[in-house]
């Protein structure tokens, strides 16, 4: 059950995670259900049609990767959580257009995740525009192995902080 307090510039909903069950704390308009992190991730992404129908969508695993995915898949530098995901690309986007994106996240597994995602915020720039998607037909099982790379993420930059490698 969330809990409502109002301290300063804290005032907001203090609520569990989902996933991790640890608090979160939402304010203002940039509320946030999931950790944020930044990576550079080997990615691949296209428009889906308009007429795609967004119940049918389930994100999942590559079962088998072929060659032609591998190649495919560039590495970007992006920002993710359990909810979304935000990176920079060469081609323009509108709001509500429906993308197809592949991750490897090797870091937590072998396979090519396939999530699929609604742009949300587009930033348009001279040579690039930046997209932002929500994750829509997300599955536990999709969801548990892109949390586990987040918080890989978050171990890391706490490590590199300490470090002083930042």
């Amino acid at each position: 059950m969330p809990q409502f307090f109002a301290e300063g510039r804290e005032a907001g909903v203090r609520t569990g995670c989902p996933v991790t069950g640890r608090a979160v704390l939402n304010i203002g308009r940039n509320q946030r259900a999931f950790f944020r992190v930044f990576g550079y991730i080997p990615t691949a992404y296209t428009k889906l049609s308009p007429d795609s129908n967004q119940d049918d969508l389930q994100a999942h695993l590559l079962a088998e990767t072929d060659i032609g995915t591998w190649q495919q898949l560039k590495v970007k530098r992006v920002d993710i959580s359990g909810s979304g995901i935000f990176f920079e690309t060469p081609e323009r986007y509108r709001l509500g257009d429906l993308l197809e994106v592949h991750l490897f996240l090797e870091q937590v597994i072998a396979d090519v995740v396939v999530v699929y995602g609604s742009v949300v915020r587009v930033e348009e720039h001279p040579h690039h525009t930046g997209i932002a998607l929500q994750f829509i037909g997300m599955t536990e099982k999709v969801l548990s192995i892109i949390t586990a790379y987040v918080l890989y993420r978050e171990r890391e930059l706490i490590a590199e902080k300490r470090v002083g490698w930042l």
